[in-house]
């Protein structure tokens, strides 16, 4: 706690438990993200596909992050997940995300843009707590939509952060660190 210049942990090649890869606390197989480390210096995070799980209070106060693009096989966002990163700008979400839940997005003051997909079938509400620039690209006949109007979201028809240029970058950049792995390891 407080250690807000940590920005890896070297943890070894034969645990079982916890990997840390570009800054990012996850479990050995990296489908749970623990915590992204205080001193991470990127301004986005391009969350890996096989990530399944986010705990609570894993992006907590994480003041570098500006832009989140979540993994397609997430389906929710734990309570409390990015409370508190203040300089968060935008976040992506997939077809496969259907709940954000608790105060995950709470005192996000900088948030200006979410992406809510149709699957989303429910939004804690409180989850936006303290967001008070988030508007919400979404389409009209949709849950997120509905629940925007009825919290006094805002809504934007186009984006203000391409989610195309973001997919683009994805690929490239785990490609790119799975070829730097493969070369330590060699």
């Amino acid at each position: 706690a407080g250690c807000s210049s940590l920005s890896d942990i070297d943890v070894s090649e034969k645990s079982t438990t916890f990997t840390c890869l570009d800054g990012i606390l996850y479990n050995a197989d990296r489908t749970v993200i623990y915590e992204m480390l205080p001193g991470r210096d990127k301004s986005f995070y391009i969350m890996n596909d096989r990530v399944v799980d986010i705990k609570q209070y894993a992006f907590w106060g994480c003041d570098s992050l500006e832009h989140v693009i979540i993994s397609d096989k997430m389906e929710s966002i734990a309570p409390y997940a990015f409370s508190n990163a203040s300089n968060l700008k935008s976040v992506s979400m997939s077809f496969a995300m259907k709940e954000i839940d608790l105060k995950a997005f709470e005192d996000c003051i900088s948030l200006e843009q979410i992406y809510i997909p149709n699957s989303i079938e429910y939004i804690h509400p409180n989850a936006f707590d303290g967001c008070g620039k988030v508007s919400f690209y979404t389409s009209e006949a949709s849950y997120g939509y509905d629940f925007a109007q009825e919290n006094g979201i805002n809504t934007m028809s186009s984006p203000k952060y391409s989610l195309s240029y973001a997919e683009e970058v994805k690929d490239e950049y785990y490609d790119a660190i799975e070829e730097a792995e493969e070369a330590e390891k060699q």
